[in-house]
This record gives C-alpha cells, sequence and structure tokens, in this order.
C-alpha cells in the first residue's frame, strides 16, 4: 500500500480551517465479497483499490452576549477506483462514502449548561444518501457532568457499510465525576 496526504492548518481564537488531500493506492486486498445479496460472504483477493479525494474542516468561534458559539462545517469528497473487480458486493473495500457534509453547533447558555445539534449528510457512490440530526445538552456542577443526548432523531434508515443498518433514534444519558 502506497499513500500521500498533503494538507494546511490555520488555527486563531476565532477560527480554524483545515484542507487536507490524499491518495492511496492499495494492491492485494482481502475483502469480503460476494455475486448476488442473498450469497454467503466470502475472503477473495482484490487486485487493486485507488483511492483519491480531500478535507476541508471549518470552525468559527463567536461570542454572542455572554455565551461562547461553535459553528463547524466540514466536507469530505473520496473517489475509489477498484481495478480488475469481479464482484458486485463487498462488505469493506468498496462502500465508503462518496461525498459526507457535516454541520456541528456548540452553544454554552450558561457556565452550567450548553447545548449542540449535528447534521451529516451522507452520499455513497450509488446515490443513496442519508441525512442525519442529532441534539444534545450537558448540565455541570462542580466535579460533576450530566450528558442527555439524541442521536439520529428523525428515525433516518442508513448504513454506512453494506448491508448493516445504523440504529434508529436512540437516547444516551451519561455522567462523568473529575477527582
Amino acid at each position: 500500500m502506497f499513500s500521500q496526504e498533503i494538507g494546511a492548518k490555520y488555527q486563531s481564537d476565532a477560527a480554524k480551517l483545515l484542507v487536507a488531500f490524499f491518495n492511496r493506492n492499495a494492491i492485494n486486498l482481502i475483502d469480503y465479497v460476494k455475486e448476488r445479496e442473498e450469497d454467503r460472504w466470502e475472503a477473495n483477493n482484490l487486485r487493486e483499490l485507488h483511492t483519491w479525494g480531500m478535507e476541508l474542516d471549518v470552525s468559527a468561534y463567536l461570542n454572542i452576549g455572554k455565551t461562547l458559539q461553535e459553528i463547524r462545517f466540514g466536507y469530505t469528497y473520496l473517489n475509489d477506483t477498484l481495478k480488475d473487480a469481479f464482484t458486485l458486493f463487498s462488505r469493506y473495500s468498496i462502500n465508503s462514502l462518496k461525498h459526507q457534509f457535516t454541520v456541528n453547533h456548540t452553544s454554552s447558555l450558561t457556565k452550567f449548561m450548553s447545548i449542540n445539534s449535528s447534521l451529516r449528510y451522507g452520499q455513497k457512490p450509488n446515490d443513496l444518501s442519508y441525512l442525519v440530526v442529532d441534539v444534545g445538552t450537558q448540565l455541570n456542577f462542580r466535579q460533576f457532568a450530566l450528558r442527555i443526548s439524541g442521536y439520529n432523531i428523525f428515525n433516518e434508515q442508513y448504513s454506512l457499510t453494506n448491508f448493516i443498518p445504523m440504529p434508529l433514534g436512540n437516547v444516551s444519558i451519561s455522567m462523568q465525576y473529575k477527582f
């Protein structure tokens, strides 16, 4: 496997910017593949996978009144070319997202409470796409932190890899204690 990456990063008190371009050539990959959806997965040696793409991440930090706001935008583009492959279904090698957009917002409402939300859009090379929304809040009390998060709140049906569905809407509650 031979990989190259070049990027640049800028950071200040008000913003952060990251941009990167990458290229990867992989030879003789082992993947689980099958010809038809109803077939069983079989380990197989894939000849060559060429992946190139770019990543962009921009964050802005704002003070609105006395509350700190962070807004973050991200975009990733991947282009996979699988050479000499004679299979229709791959479990790992050719399942990456072609486009992924993310938007995150975090707001410190008070020194004790913050809220966050995120939106993720993904599109695969076969044009299947999804849009997922997550929300959460955190309450801080001295050494304790209580987090309540809702994931995939609109019950979007999607998968990150072939045939493995991601969970529908769910809630997570966690507590942290700092010594």
